[in-house]
């Protein structure tokens, strides 16, 4: 009788980090396949069978994942003529946080002139818009005049007013420069 064993694959470890919204690959250059075969023969259904792990929850590719460190694994197909050595688990991916940039505001309203803010952000991801930045439905902004600080809504007397939006640290973007909008006189 002849046995034939699965063929070991090794791969290079993946350690990526890419900022939220940035397009990833998955390349763990395999090596061990028999002559003639490539990558595509681990392929199920014309996809590399390739998925995210966070904690308990599992991703798919195309997901939307959030800022956060995955675990990139391979679903190991025990009929095809391979084996993953010394696992399944290919690597790391991390995503960080996304530079938001802005055009800063310099307004300058009569006592009693409503205001609204729009400091033009660039930097979203495909699909997004300022919207993922809003608390309840309405964009954190608030004013600071020396150490009071008002919020939308709240009166405020003649003077100079520093406009600030409230960074959320466990969304996908991160303002830069920094928090700081603007003035409003």
């Amino acid at each position: 009788s002849l046995t034939i064993t699965e063929a070991p694959l090794t791969f290079t470890p993946i350690a990526e980090s890419i900022m939220y919204g940035e397009s990833f690959e998955i390349d763990p250059d395999f090596k061990g396949f028999a002559e003639g075969e490539d990558v595509t023969v681990l392929e199920v259904d014309g996809k590399m069978p390739y998925y995210y792990m966070k904690g308990d929850v599992r991703y798919e590719i195309g997901d939307k994942k959030n800022v956060g460190v995955y675990e990139i694994f391979i679903t190991d197909d025990l009929e095809d003529n391979y084996i993953f050595d010394p696992e399944t688990k290919l690597g790391s991916l991390t995503i960080t946080e996304a530079p938001l940039t802005f055009t800063p505001i310099a307004e300058t309203i009569v006592y009693g002139e409503s205001f609204d803010i729009d400091p033009d952000f660039n930097g979203f991801a495909e699909g997004e818009d300022a919207t993922v930045l809003e608390v309840d439905g309405k964009m954190p902004y608030y004013y600071m005049k020396g150490d009071v600080r008002y919020e939308i809504g709240d009166k405020k007397n003649v003077g100079v007013y520093d406009i600030f939006i409230t960074d959320d640290l466990e969304d996908n973007y991160i303002f830069n420069p920094g928090t700081y909008l603007g003035t409003l006189t």
